[in-house]
């Protein structure tokens, strides 16, 4: 059976990276003998031409909440001149938030959590007349009703699972062969933070599986070996909620990875796992730079309100044992959450001034489906509970909050005055001011600079920054 995939592939926040989930699909459908393709969704008329060349049976669209609108709109067009089509929507949108099929009759079915299984089964029954509809894990319109089956057990062994198929981009060549490559070594995280989708997750698997689950280090190299021989590159990024844990797996990958790979890495840590042995492991391996949630400056907000409970001085020493090894940190925080003052957003910004990071990077809250904190700012009547609403966590906030426009400077601003921070006693009258779209063009600048030269190294030839700037501008 032929499968379409409508994927945002040249999208400026995709820039060094492939969509991970939606290449894993592809291969786990190849394997068990379907036909593949991809194309992106920024024109219109390409979808069809697309759609008009390939003839695929089914439409697969991986949703993220803030962009879940513009992947409805695009169904309900195609669907309006296909109608046979069969549109299956997943990703993280639709895992927590599957109701959107009740609410959108063009959408076919939704699957929920791990889909590599799961969609190869309902694919597999569909070609062959089965009962597709009390698949597991998925949401299924037949006849007029919606049928919603409870989801599998997690995959136990995630070494049994197909490399992502990076073949399917090859009509995206500047896409493909960019100078950095992701990959993801783990499934799951242990931790609980209010904010994050992870605490939802977890829910939905209770008792079906375990909660972290690992690749060993063997198959992670064999993958990165195997993707440097096709398409040679210049540097990994592991997409690992928590990459650096200590223990035999992070010991074996430093010596395995220094030896058989030797290319610079970046990877995210967690604070309170960092001591200088694991500084040392990850450095020795090739190790370039970290990203590390700082999320707030304010103990009482991390603890309280995002269940993060590791203090100022563990982030401060963890920063210091980072840099003193000569890797780069680019820190995440996030501005404007609910039950918080424009205050809060300062001690953000003067904590991140006290760590001097290569790259401090703000975020705007987003109350998204299924989380805790989600449904707090709901509860609080500070949030419409219409998930249309989300906005990117780059450009405004979706809660009902006095300060909406000093948080979104207080966010252009941010990483600028991070770097150079004389700025900072004029940074709480700047915010106040009507320059938005002069702020953001500093933020622009400044992140691609700090990004390019610190967090993500690598040199890009003529047409790469070509491709780059085209992408950042939407063109």
């Amino acid at each position: 059976m032929k499968v379409l995939f409508i994927n945002n592939v040249l999208g400026s926040d995709c820039i060094g990276r492939v969509p991970l989930g939606v290449l894993y699909i592809s291969a786990a459908l190849r394997k068990a003998g379907h036909e593949t393709d991809i194309v992106d969704t920024r024109h219109f008329k390409n979808i069809i031409k697309k759609i008009e060349d390939y003839n695929p049976a089914v439409l697969l669209f991986s949703l993220r909440t803030a962009s879940s609108q513009i992947y409805i709109n695009l169904n309900r067009r195609i669907k309006s001149d296909y109608p046979e089509m069969v549109s299956i929507f997943g990703g993280p949108h639709a895992t927590f938030y599957p109701q959107i099929i009740e609410g959108e009759k063009t959408i076919d079915a939704v699957c929920v959590g791990e889909g590599e299984d799961a969609i190869t089964e309902y694919i597999n029954r569909l070609e062959n007349g089965d009962e597709y509809h009390t698949t597991p894990n998925f949401w299924t319109r037949r006849n007029g009703a919606v049928y919603k089956n409870s989801v599998r057990p997690l995959i136990g062994n995630i070494d049994n699972v197909s490399y992502p198929d990076r073949e399917l981009l090859c009509r995206y060549p500047s896409v493909r062969d960019f100078p950095v490559r992701n990959f993801i070594t783990t499934r799951g995280c242990p931790y609980s933070c209010t904010y994050c989708f992870n605490q939802a997750y977890n829910e939905i698997y209770k008792g079906l599986g375990k909660r972290v689950r690992r690749r060993s280090v063997d198959n992670v190299i064999t993958e990165i070996e195997e993707e440097y021989q096709r398409n040679p590159f210049q540097l990994v990024q592991f997409e690992d909620d928590i990459f650096v844990v200590p223990g035999k797996w992070l010991e074996d990958f430093s010596e395995k990875y220094r030896s058989k790979i030797g290319l610079p890495f970046t990877c995210n840590v967690r604070a309170e796992l960092i001591t200088e042995k694991e500084v040392s492991l990850i450095r020795n391996a090739g190790c370039v730079s970290v990203w590390i949630g700082v999320e707030s400056g304010s103990e009482v907000v991390r603890k309280n309100l995002l269940k993060r409970n590791n203090t100022d001085s563990t982030t401060i020493n963890c920063v210091k044992l980072l840099q003193s090894a000569g890797i780069y940190v680019a820190t995440e925080n996030i501005l404007g959450l609910p039950e918080t003052t424009l205050d809060d957003d300062f001690k953000t910004f003067e904590l991140n001034c006290v760590l001097r990071p290569g790259f401090a990077n703000p975020s705007i809250y987003q109350p998204y489906p299924g989380t805790e904190l989600g449904r707090r700012a709901s509860d609080a009547g500070i949030f419409s509970g219409n998930f249309d609403d989300i906005k990117n966590f780059y450009s405004t906030s979706s809660l009902n909050i006095k300060h909406r426009r000093e948080v979104e400077n207080l966010q252009c601003l941010f990483s600028f005055c991070v770097e150079f921070p004389f700025l900072s006693s004029f940074l709480r009258k700047l915010v106040h001011l009507p320059l938005n779209s002069l702020y953001r063009g500093m933020q622009t600048l400044w992140r691609g600079y700090a990004l390019t030269q610190r967090i993500i190294p690598v040199k890009l030839g003529i047409r790469q920054w070509l491709h780059v700037v085209r992408r950042s501008l939407g063109i």
